[in-house]
């Protein structure tokens, strides 16, 4: 492939950058999917006790997506953290590692309380993650770079 002739086509050829503070927005609009996901299956659904992973997983499509919803969050995170790394103070890969850490910790203590007994210390872990991962994506919101380093205005998304 051959480089870009011109600056515009090098702009057009290459994805937009984005800033830390741009990842705070999917994981406040994930952990939103999340809660709503989590409240359905308290009240609407009634998890086996017992069962093998598979049959618990190929019966509850909201169980599936709120696994799914939690993988994202896992992921977005980890996106946080990498983004951080080129923000100019620590406060924001702070923010990033605790949302990341928390989303970790939510998603151990929900696999525990689905195939362990639902035992409630494991929702207690479960909500502590929750709350740590939108500490975490207010504080990124609130602490991180509304440019990407080294980005021109025009390719930095805040």
């Amino acid at each position: 492939m051959s480089a870009p002739s011109s600056p515009s086509d090098h702009h057009r050829m290459s994805p937009p950058a984005i800033s830390v503070r741009t990842a705070a927005i999917p994981l406040l609009v994930l952990l939103g999917i999340e809660l709503v996901l989590g409240i359905s299956l308290n009240l609407f659904v009634n998890l086996p006790m017992g069962a093998t992973v598979t049959a618990v997983l190929s019966s509850q499509p909201i169980l599936d997506l709120h696994i799914l919803d939690a993988a994202l969050l896992v992921g977005v995170s980890t996106l946080a953290v990498v983004l951080s790394r080129s923000e100019p103070t620590r406060r924001p890969a702070l923010a990033a590692a605790l949302a990341l850490v928390s989303a970790l910790g939510a998603s151990a203590g929900g696999w525990e309380f689905v195939f362990n007994g639902q035992d409630p210390a494991s929702a207690g872990v479960m909500v502590l993650g929750f709350l740590g991962v939108l500490v975490g994506a207010i504080l990124l919101r609130a602490w991180g770079s509304r440019t990407v380093a080294g980005a021109t205005p025009s390719t930095a998304v805040a």
